[in-house]
């Protein structure tokens, strides 16, 4: 039981610590593919 629960505990934290991360790099996706799209297509502005 108690290997379990230490084995669960630093999961949680890492998966925690990956949030941000994944979220910036959502971001700057979405933010690079809407400055092309605004570059490829001036007149859609």
């Amino acid at each position: 039981m108690a290997q379990v629960t230490y084995d669960g505990a630093p999961r949680i934290f890492f998966r925690k610590d990956l949030v941000i991360p994944i979220f910036v790099f959502t971001f700057a996706v979405e933010t690079s593919r809407a400055v092309t799209a605004k570059v490829n297509s001036p007149t859609e502005l």
